[in-house]
C-alpha cells in the first residue's frame, strides 16, 4: 500500500473555462504516448481525457493482474514553454474521513476503458507531483521526475520515469525517504504495445465496465448476493458505500430486491464464486456502473445526491449463492 499512497484523491468545487487544444507539438506528444502496453501480468493504460481546464491530458493507470482494486493512477497534463513540451504530473491527495470523503482514486479506477465518461477534474482536485520537460530519446520520449512530494509519512518522496519508443514503454516508480535513500521500486521494462478489450457495455445511457470478470455463478433473481460497493458523484464525493459509512457493512441479500434498482440493473450478468474464501479472492468480479440522472434520481435531490447527478459505482461482488430449487410438493 505504501507505494501507491500518493495516488488517492479528494475533490474541489470550483469551475474553470476549458482552454482549446494547444500547439501541434503537444498533440504529437500525446499521440506518441497514448496507448496500452503490457509486460507479464502488468498493463499500462495511457488514454487521452478531457479535464475542466484542458483537453491536453492523459490518464495513466498501471494495473497488475489480481490487484485491480489498487492500480497506480497518474494524471499528466501538457503545455508548451520555451523549453519545449512540458508534462505536469499529478496524483490524488489521500482520502480523509468517511461521509463526504473525496475519493477520486475509486472514481477513476478503470475509466481508461471509457474515457468519454471520465470526470472533468479541476486543478484543485489534483496533487502536483512536479513537472518535467518531455525529452527526446532516439525515436522516443521520456518523462522523468526526481524527488517529487508524496502524501505518505513513510515515503515522503518519489521518483517516476516513463519512456515510450518503437511500440514499447518502460515504467519506473521509486519511493525515497527523508535521507534520499531508495525504499522501494516498481519497475516494468519493455512493455509491448498491445490491443486490449475494454469490456464496456452501454445500456440506455448506463455505462458498464468489467474491470475484472469473475468466475462462478451468474447472478440471477433470488440469489443470495454479498457485495461491497462505493458510489461517488462526478467530483469524487462518496454518497453511498458499504464499508465506510457508519452502521453499514457488506450487503448480503436476495438479488435484486436487496439492491437499489438501477445498481441491480448494472450488476446483472456478473459471475462470481458461491463462497467467500481466500482461494476465491481473485475470482470475484469488479464492475464499474455509471448511472445517468435519467436512470438515477433525475432532477430531485436524494440525501447527499444533488439534482441531475451522474453516479459512479464501483462494485466488488464477494459471492453469490445460487437460488435454492423449490421443494417438491408432498
Amino acid at each position: 500500500m505504501t507505494r501507491i499512497a500518493c495516488l488517492v484523491a479528494f475533490a474541489g468545487a470550483a469551475s474553470l473555462t476549458a482552454t482549446p487544444s494547444l500547439a501541434d507539438a503537444v498533440d504529437d506528444v500525446l499521440s506518441a504516448i497514448e496507448g496500452h502496453y503490457a509486460e507479464a501480468d502488468t498493463t499500462l493504460h495511457a488514454v487521452r481525457v478531457e479535464l475542466a481546464h484542458t483537453d491536453d491530458a492523459l490518464y495513466l493507470e498501471i494495473v497488475e493482474k489480481n490487484n485491480e482494486l489498487a492500480p497506480i493512477q497518474v494524471i499528466a497534463t501538457f503545455h508548451e514553454s520555451d523549453r519545449g513540451v512540458v508534462a505536469r504530473l499529478h496524483s490524488y491527495p489521500p482520502v480523509v474521513g468517511d461521509i463526504l470523503a473525496m475519493d477520486l482514486a475509486t472514481l477513476t479506477n478503470g475509466l481508461w476503458a471509457a474515457p468519454d465518461v471520465f470526470p472533468q477534474l479541476l486543478p484543485g482536485q489534483l496533487m502536483p507531483l512536479g513537472e518535467s520537460t518531455v525529452e527526446r530519446s532516439g525515436d522516443g520520449l521520456v518523462i522523468e521526475l526526481r524527488n517529487a512530494p508524496n502524501a505518505s509519512a513513510t515515503t515522503p518522496y518519489i521518483d517516476l520515469r516513463l519512456a515510450v519508443a518503437d511500440e514499447q514503454a518502460s515504467w519506473r516508480l521509486a519511493g525515497r525517504g527523508f535521507d534520499g535513500a531508495e525504499l522501494w521500486t516498481d519497475v516494468h521494462e519493455q512493455m509491448e504495445a498491445v490491443e486490449v478489450d475494454p469490456r464496456v457495455e452501454r445500456r440506455d445511457g448506463m455505462v458498464i465496465i468489467d474491470i475484472r470478470r469473475g468466475q462462478g455463478v451468474e447472478i440471477g433473481d433470488g440469489d443470495l448476493v454479498a457485495t461491497h460497493y462505493v458510489g461517488t458523484l462526478a467530483d469524487g464525493r462518496r454518497v453511498d458505500a458499504t464499508f465506510s459509512f457508519p452502521g453499514k457493512s457488506m450487503i448480503s441479500g436476495a438479488f435484486p430486491d436487496a439492491y437499489w434498482e438501477p445498481l441491480a440493473l448494472g450488476m446483472r450478468g456478473m459471475a462470481c464464486p458461491t463462497a467467500v474464501t481466500d482461494e476465491n479472492v481473485n475470482h470475484r468480479p469488479i464492475r464499474r456502473v455509471i448511472i445517468p440522472p435519467s436512470l438515477g434520481y433525475g432532477s430531485e435531490r436524494a440525501g447527499l445526491v444533488p439534482p441531475d447527478s451522474t453516479l459512479y459505482y464501483f462494485v466488488h461482488v464477494q459471492s453469490a449463492l445460487d437460488r435454492p430449487s423449490p421443494k417438491p410438493e408432498r
